[in-house]
């Protein structure tokens, strides 16, 4: 069979590109037409799609990823990147369709990022030799899953009976979970997520960037925004993809002054619950780090249950040059944007 892959969002139906990956059995929230559209709204951010048409006009291969900055000029083109989550996906995992991706992708991406990083959401074992004739590195990189097929007292008993204790607490503090759609709250939540990467020095894309996600994602059930609240004020957020019978922790975060009330554990515990009674199968942690690496969000994580897997990431390198000088690009963005003292 021929194929044509098309990387002008002007000739690419998306119609067709949302039922593919709809269909798709590892389809997921960030490669979808409206994820192109959250992309877009932030400034500095700039979504690269490439898609592999039949010869019968049907899509067969999806890759959407972001292109991330967080200045203009040099110190930006230091920090570039582009980042795909869950992607490619490949019609019934054809080599051919996967190496027409990656080239036309790589073709369009070379002189735009520094690197290129693949965040798995499956294990990618069986074409994990086309990555590598196409230069992608596969590093290790560890994720954990809780199955909400078990029943609710499987799932609470797998979780860390101290953890239990800290959910009970929470709840005997007064602490409360609800949805919203709230803009005011959106607002409030936001802050919250300001708060905790200033803390750990890490970039956040604008509240237009959430806003966009509310009103493309949010409109389709994709996205669910889940608040702690205390005495009515919110004090814990999580921004929670909902795709595909898969649930999967976006963003997570609370005010300090209030995380002796529990906050993100209750809110994960509540979400467990939620996802089972919605007939979602699985919770997806989002990441927990390398394995060889001693990481703190790892050992919180893991207190909840679930199954630690290592699906990995593959990286490419489109400038070695800049690649080589983009780890102090990144250490001379933090200290521009919070300076030399610690926070």
């Amino acid at each position: 069979m021929n194929y044509k892959v098309l990387s002008d969002i002007n000739l690419i139906d998306r119609k067709k590109w949302s039922e593919f990956t709809n269909e798709h059995p590892l389809g997921n929230a960030f490669q979808t037409p409206e994820m192109f559209d959250i992309y877009k709204s932030e400034r500095n951010y700039e979504p690269v799609v490439v898609i592999c048409e039949s010869n019968e006009g049907d899509y067969c291969g999806v890759l959407l990823s972001v292109i991330q900055r967080e200045y203009n000029g040099f110190i930006g083109k230091l920090s570039s990147r582009s980042i795909i989550w869950g992607a490619p996906l490949i019609h019934n995992n054809d080599e051919d369709i996967l190496k027409l991706i990656l080239s036309e992708y790589d073709r369009i991406v070379t002189k735009k990022a520094v690197y290129t990083q693949i965040r798995n959401l499956w294990d990618t074992d069986n074409l994990r030799c086309v990555f590598e004739k196409m230069h992608y590195i596969f590093e290790d990189h560890l994720n954990i899953l809780v199955d909400l097929n078990k029943s609710e007292d499987a799932l609470w008993s797998e979780i860390y009976s101290r953890r239990r204790s800290q959910i009970n607490k929470s709840e005997r503090q007064g602490v409360t979970i609800r949805i919203f759609n709230d803009v005011k709250l959106i607002k409030e939540s936001y802050d919250i997520l300001l708060d905790v990467y200033r803390r750990a020095k890490l970039p956040l894309p604008s509240i237009e960037y959430f806003k966009a996600a509310e009103k493309f994602l949010g409109e389709k059930g994709y996205l669910k925004f889940f608040g702690a609240f205390y005495e009515e004020k919110l004090i814990g957020v999580m921004y929670l993809l909902c795709y595909n019978c898969i649930t999967y922790e976006w963003y997570i975060g609370s005010f300090n002054d209030f995380m002796k009330k529990h906050p993100n554990d209750l809110i994960i515990w509540e979400i467990f619950k939620w996802g089972q009674k919605n007939k979602y199968k699985i919770f997806d942690f989002g990441g927990a780090g390398k394995p060889d690496k001693e990481y703190g969000v790892r050992e919180y994580k893991k207190k909840f249950g679930g199954t630690i897997v290592n699906l990995g990431r593959y990286q490419k390198v489109h400038n070695k040059l800049l690649m080589s000088i983009s780890v102090f690009g990144f250490r001379i963005w933090q200290l521009i944007k919070f300076g030399f003292k610690k926070q």
